[in-house]
Parts: C-alpha cells; structure tokens; sequence
C-alpha cells in the first residue's frame, strides 16, 4: 500500500512540473522569451493584451489612461498552442522585418528575448489595409482564436 501511494505521489509530481516546462518548440535560449499582442491607444497612452511565456501561461494586462498597470494570470495552455502562437511569430516576422503605422488606436504583437537583449514590435493601425500590416492582421486574429473561450473580452 505505501509503495502504491509512493509511486502516484511520484507520477503526479512528475505530470505538475511537466505542466509548467517551457513548450519543446522553445530551445535552451528562449527560456525568458515573451510573446505579447492586443491594442494600444495612443491617445490616453493606454494599452490591453495578452502575453504568453514558453510555458504556456497566459497572462492579460493592461495599462489605463492613469498609467495604472495590472496583469493577472488567466491560464496555462498546451505546448501544442504555445508552439503554434511561437510559429505565428517566425511567419509574421519573416514577412515583416518592420512595422509602424501612426494613428489612436493601434494594435501590436512584440517578440521579447531576454537572453539575447533582442525585440521585435510591430504597431499597426487597424483602420488601413496597407502590403505590411495584411500579414501582421492574419497573426493577430490567428492569435485572438487562442484567448477566445478562455476570458470574454
């Protein structure tokens, strides 16, 4: 009987952690990557969205027209998702090297490595359909399809 309790005390320490390991589309130097995307008014500096770490937690945040930042943590989804939010990124940023389209209400996706001291933004204004920003639309709605069913907006 205490073997038997042993060993599902070992299976369901192993399963948690296995929950909260980065995806395995992330390698050894993207362990403090940040995946960030939502909207961004320009005219009160305030901004709402999302960001995702590679192990799957989904975090919402946001910015008021105070300068009031709060976040919370919403859920952690699939290293399946997680590694298909990331591939979204690497289409998205071979399409576009650059992007920042002027205006009140903007959205964005930013890609944040740490290790490396690198980023990658880009800001687009959702009223104009320009050759750069149809790319960085298909990522965004792509990813509104991984947050919708987990919080109404």
């Amino acid at each position: 009987m205490l073997v038997r309790v042993f060993i599902i005390f070992v299976f369901s320490a192993l399963l948690v952690s296995s929950c909260h390991s980065p995806a395995p589309c992330f390698n050894k130097n993207m362990e403090n990557v940040s995946l960030k995307w939502g909207s961004f008014n320009d005219k009160d500096n305030s901004y709402d969205g999302y960001v995702l770490s590679p192990t799957g937690l989904l975090q919402k945040y946001y910015r008021d027209s105070a300068g009031v930042e709060r976040s919370r943590n919403i859920t952690y989804i699939s290293h399946e998702k997680v590694c298909k939010v990331l591939n979204y990124y690497y289409w998205v940023m071979k399409k576009v090297q650059t992007c920042y389209e002027p205006g009140n209400n903007l959205k964005y996706l930013i890609f944040d490595n740490a290790h490396y001291n690198t980023s990658w933004r880009a800001v687009w204004n959702e009223n104009f359909n320009t050759g750069s920003n149809k790319y960085l639309k298909v990522v965004f709605d792509s990813l509104r399809t991984v947050t919708n069913g987990i919080e109404k907006e």
